[in-house]
This record gives structure tokens, C-alpha cells and sequence, in this order.
């Protein structure tokens, strides 16, 4: 990603972005998606192998987590490596049918993000680190981010 002014990010697609835009960045297979706003998508870029789309998005959430945050919406990373900004998860939904793990919807209902947990006895430990996430602390407490490798969800 080459040098932008500070603030903002050449996006995957090639456009530079303030990172106060972006709300979520999502990898999926070949695929890097930028969600905006209401969960709409603001930037997607298809690569030729996942090999490829994991190098850049490695680097690209690098970058997001230097963002400055505003009014304590920082992002989350969650146990797929995907990022979404804590105003994004307004709800997290159980899924224990044919897929197994977390659909994480915003305020107007919209599926940001499926966080796959197939292993059933680790669903209340993402449900609790995850809350824990996004609980409202006071301006000077430290952000929680949950650690999903010691947990044993990644």
C-alpha cells in the first residue's frame, strides 16, 4: 500500500480512503471487501489466489489498527481475521443448523459477518470475549481485544 496523507488508506481497488470510512474489512477466500456505513460495501477487490488476497489484507489491517478512533468505535478483531468497527455488532446470532458459529448483524439488521464455530463447546467463550469487546468502558480505560489464539477459536 503506498504513502497516503495521514488519516487516510489506498484502499485494495486502488482509491484512497479516510480510514474513518471504513467500518469492516473482510476477507473471503480471493476477495477483500470494505464495508462502510450501514454495512454497505465501499471497496472490493478479487485476487487471483487466497494466498495473494491474505497478503494484502495482512498488511491493510496493519493499517486500519492505527486509525485514530472516534467516539470508541475502534475495531474488533474477530477469530476469522476479519475487522469490524464495535458500532457495526449490534447483534450476535447463534447458527447451530447446517453452518455452525455467530452471525453479527448492525443496528439495521443487516449480516456483516458469519464467524464459523463448528465446535459447539466454544460458542459461550466467543459470546462472553466478544461481549467483553464490546462492553462501554470510560474514555481512559484500554480497549479489550480478546486474544482468539490463546482462546482456542482461531
Amino acid at each position: 500500500m503506498a504513502d497516503t496523507k495521514t488519516g487516510f488508506i489506498n484502499t485494495p481497488s486502488g482509491v484512497e480512503r479516510s480510514m474513518q470510512t471504513i467500518h469492516g474489512a473482510l476477507l473471503l477466500e480471493e476477495t477483500i471487501v470494505l464495508l462502510g456505513m450501514k454495512a454497505k460495501t465501499i471497496d472490493f477487490k478479487q485476487y487471483d489466489t487466497e494466498t495473494a488476497a491474505s497478503n494484502v489484507f495482512a498488511k491493510l489491517v496493519v493499517e486500519l489498527k492505527k486509525a485514530d478512533v472516534q467516539k470508541g468505535n475502534y475495531f474488533i478483531e474477530l477469530p476469522n481475521g476479519n475487522l469490524l468497527r464495535k458500532g457495526q455488532i449490534m447483534a450476535i446470532e447463534l447458527i447451530t443448523t447446517l453452518y455452525k458459529g455467530f452471525i453479527l448483524r448492525n443496528e439495521y439488521d443487516d449480516i456483516v459477518d458469519f464467524v464459523s464455530l463448528p465446535d459447539e463447546s466454544k460458542h459461550e467463550t466467543f459470546k462472553v470475549e466478544l461481549l467483553k469487546a464490546l462492553e462501554v468502558k470510560g474514555l481512559k480505560t484500554k480497549l479489550y481485544q480478546p486474544d482468539w489464539d490463546e482462546l482456542g477459536l482461531r
